[in-house]
């Protein structure tokens, strides 16, 4: 069955590799950006497959590097042969769930083109939402055809390489353990789940297992983000967080203009908010709807596929819906997979007007074709801002100007471009947005000891530890300059507790030896 609709419809594969290569031909050349620098260009173990064991949503980057070294050519076009696999897998499922080539080719291409998923693409390290997303469909599509099979032989086959998928798409990303759900509100939708709950219940075994395991993570988690990126955790409330991220999602998708790295302007009016909070309730009232005629068994085949496809974006999105505190209320990245549900609602709603309405295929595809073109070329324009580390900021703080990260990204940029007034107003911008940003204030110290203020490093160095305890390099920094000035009791001092932080570093402890012989002499 899936070899004969690869084989008859060969055509449309080329037309969507086409489509992914030309929108995302531009960013083939793009460098190491954000996370790729110390997760991939610096990481020394990344090629050691017994470091991707601990770690293994990098064990696809581990098998890249070992075969290309570290070069980001081989890294992005990893990711791209991903989401060209995921229009590809979206085209053949959506094709057995409708039996409507037209509706399942414009989801594909809207999907193959769309801007929302370039942070998954282009960016290295958003790269494992691709992943994840592919075996999370290719799961799907073995489950789907093991239900369209009638041989109990190629029912068992299809069942188990539908859970090998699935554990694939989880060591990928903890994001994959909602599958059991897309697969619950499947039999709800188009099966008999009466029949078919016993096989149900090795997933939500296995998810329930997965979830047991990694349970502990989230508290390094939650120390991570507090820690790396200063994040507030107690900020976060389920009636602001749920509403503003599905609505805002919704507005990405059939307006993607504001795209950034760091969505940070959460900022709503009264107004705004209760718009926010309505689009959702809408939203959750038309899945409420055609639930019950499901179940009441007067629901049309659209209003099947409506409740499944719109219960497919809340159920892939839920993870970082509930996990308050420990994500961002808003990451393009995270509605790779869950922005497909809309996608393809809005292709079905599109179909269906024009069925009852223009009865013609002219209006429907010259429409579509108009939609992909546009999508198309601001996919295009956004991969520039990924080019390198310089271009992202740049980018990102025209969409995101209230993110501390992005204006100490910024002073760096300006620090290495020599422009230092900038670069100091940038690091004092973070500083000002987030008060206890202590890398902001470790950055701004070595750039006031790069143009030899030392009164002034002294002073952030002293505010950088203050916030900062974990901060050796602030202890070390601090260190050198008293042990410049011949305050060598004070340097031992600061020299000592950065070697208590950071009590590998071999470097840090002949300094402090040194010290400690100078010292010694000195009495």
């Amino acid at each position: 069955m899936l070899r004969q609709i690869i084989k008859q419809n060969w055509l449309i594969f080329l037309l969507l590799t086409v489509a992914v290569v030309l929108v995302y031909a531009n960013s083939l050349s793009n460098g190491f950006v954000s996370d790729d620098v110390m997760g991939i260009l610096k990481n020394e173990k990344i090629g050691e497959f017994s470091w991707s064991l601990n770690l293994p949503q990098t064990w696809s980057w581990a098998a890249t590097d070992h075969l290309f070294g570290k070069n980001p050519l081989p890294f992005r076009a990893e990711n791209i042969l991903f989401h060209l696999a995921n229009a590809w897998l979206i085209f053949i499922l959506l094709f057995l769930l409708t039996q409507k080539k037209t509706i399942a080719l414009l989801t594909a291409l809207i999907f193959a083109v769309h801007p929302l998923l370039v942070e998954s693409v282009t960016w290295l390290s958003g790269g494992i939402y691709a992943k994840y997303t592919f075996f999370v469909l290719l799961a799907l599509l073995f489950y789907v055809s093991a239900k369209l099979t009638e041989l109990r032989r190629k029912k068992i086959v299809w069942l188990a390489l539908s859970l090998l998928s699935f554990v694939l798409a989880l060591t990928f990303s903890e994001k994959a353990i909602i599958f059991p759900g897309i697969i619950f509100i499947y039999e709800i939708a188009f099966g008999a789940l009466k029949k078919s709950w016993l096989k149900l219940v090795p997933y939500f075994l296995i998810s329930a297992g997965w979830f047991l395991i990694n349970f502990f993570k989230l508290e390094l988690r939650a120390a991570s983000l507090q820690q790396d990126f200063y994040q507030n955790q107690s900020g976060a409330h389920p009636l602001f967080q749920i509403p503003v991220s599905i609505s805002y999602y919704l507005q990405l998708i059939f307006w993607p203009d504001k795209l950034s790295l760091y969505q940070t302007e959460m900022f709503f009016s009264s107004t705004e908010y209760w718009l926010r909070f309505g689009i959702t309730v809408l939203l959750l009232a038309i899945i409420i709807f055609t639930f019950i005629k499901i179940l009441i068994k007067k629901a049309s085949q659209l209003e099947r596929q409506i409740f499944f496809w719109l219960s497919f974006f809340i159920i892939t999105v839920l993870p970082t819906l509930l996990a308050f505190g420990l994500a961002w209320v808003v990451a393009e990245r995270y509605a790779y997979l869950a922005g497909l549900g809309i996608m393809v609602s809005f292709v079905l709603l599109w179909h269906g007007l024009n069925e009852k309405f223009y009865e013609t295929k002219k209006m429907y595809w010259l429409i579509g074709i108009l939609i992909i073109l546009a999508l198309g070329a601001r996919t295009i324009t956004r991969n520039r801002d990924w080019k390198n580390q310089d271009t992202l900021w740049l980018a990102t703080v025209k969409v995101a100007p209230s993110g501390h990260v992005i204006h100490n990204n910024l002073g760096d940029m300006y620090g290495r471009w020599q422009q230092y007034d900038k670069s100091i107003a940038e690091y004092k911008t973070a500083i000002v947005i987030q008060p206890n940003y202590a890398d902001a204030m470790h950055n701004l110290a070595n750039t006031y000891l790069e143009i030899g203020n030392v009164e002034q490093a002294i002073y952030w160095y002293a505010q950088a530890i203050k916030y900062g305890p974990h901060l050796w390099q602030s202890y070390q920094n601090l260190g050198a300059i008293y042990y410049q000035l011949g305050e060598l009791e004070k340097a031992e001092e600061l020299f000592a507790r950065a070697v208590e932080i950071n009590p590998n570093d071999e470097n840090l402890k002949k300094n402090l030896e040194i010290i400690r012989i100078q010292k010694a002499l000195k009495h």
